[in-house]
């Protein structure tokens, strides 16, 4: 072998490597809305403040935010009827669940 084609697979081993260690940096945020009566709220939207991330809720009321990073963050859930309903200091680097109603 040359030493081209070895340089080329170490930098290709150092490139995968690096990538498999930032490969798990997120976090994610998931949880329910419902009323005071239980009932799941659908089309809730659930935004984290500061960033451009954000969801909306299903026919069950549950909610997925994929990709955080690291840090704490702060929920607000909006939905037309309701009053506006804020989290603060969640962290986005584990899985968190929040209830807001």
């Amino acid at each position: 072998m040359s030493y081209y084609s070895n340089t080329k697979h170490i930098i290709l081993y150092f490139l995968i490597q690096v990538t498999l260690l930032l490969g798990g940096t997120t976090g994610k945020i998931a949880g329910k809305v419902t009323d005071m009566s239980g009932e799941p709220l659908i089309g809730c939207n659930i935004i984290v403040e500061g960033t451009s991330l954000g969801a909306a809720t299903n026919l069950a009321g549950e909610y997925y935010i994929l990709n955080i990073p690291p840090g704490s963050y702060n929920l607000k859930a909006i939905m037309i009827g309701y009053s506006i309903v804020q989290m603060k200091d969640l962290f986005g680097l584990k899985t968190t669940m929040w209830n807001p109603w």
